[in-house]
């Protein structure tokens, strides 16, 4: 049924990258992962040439990766589409999704959970020093916090998301992260499609 395919989408959209979409795009979460900040448009046309990345940003569209201008500076930056298209994709969905599930679990225990800390994830799920950053990226790109959050070096708070109780009624929070990040970003998967 509808859930199957929606399974499927993301799958089906990392394979349907050229190796060349496949390069800007990981080229951009690479810099990202290392730097904590999107990449300026500079050195990326340094890295790519001009031309590529024009050809690959408009072939990637507005649902995987955007240009942006900030303090007169320019960026590109993946949306959370992109972020999971990019190589390591699956273990960052994977990531998320044990997270989900953490927060689901402890909302289902006490529904006036408001905070997760860094700490009591890591312990929870433990993770290594590397994945623990990976989450807090992960998480800081993606809605799936409330307000007030702080992203600090080490340490990390954040708030649960808004739809916290969409979460505690949910069994699949594998399916629920695909079919979410589909619906936040149609318009690659009709691209994708095709005529």
């Amino acid at each position: 049924g509808m859930e199957q395919e929606s399974a499927t989408d993301l799958g089906g959209l990392r394979r349907g990258l050229t190796g060349a979409q496949r390069a800007f795009v990981n080229a951009l979460w690479a810099f990202y992962r290392d730097h904590d900040q999107w990449v300026p448009a500079r050195l990326l046309r340094q890295h790519f040439g001009k031309d590529a990345v024009r050809a690959e940003s408009v072939a990637l569209g507005e649902s995987v990766v955007r240009q942006y201008r900030e303090a007169g500076k320019e960026y590109y930056r993946l949306t959370f589409l992109g972020v999971l298209l990019a190589d390591g994709g699956e273990a960052s969905e994977a990531l998320l999704v044990r997270y989900l599930e953490y927060v689901r679990d402890r909302y289902r225990a006490d529904s006036r959970v408001e905070w997760v800390a860094s700490q009591e994830v890591e312990a929870a799920l433990g993770l290594q020093a590397e994945q623990s950053r990976l989450l807090r990226q992960l998480l800081r790109l993606s809605h799936w916090w409330g307000g007030g959050s702080a992203f600090g070096d080490r340490e990390w708070t954040v708030g649960v998301p808004v739809d916290v109780d969409e979460l505690a009624e949910e069994g699949d929070l594998a399916n629920y992260v695909r079919a979410h990040v589909l619906r936040h970003f149609p318009t690659a998967v009709s691209a994708a499609a095709g005529p």
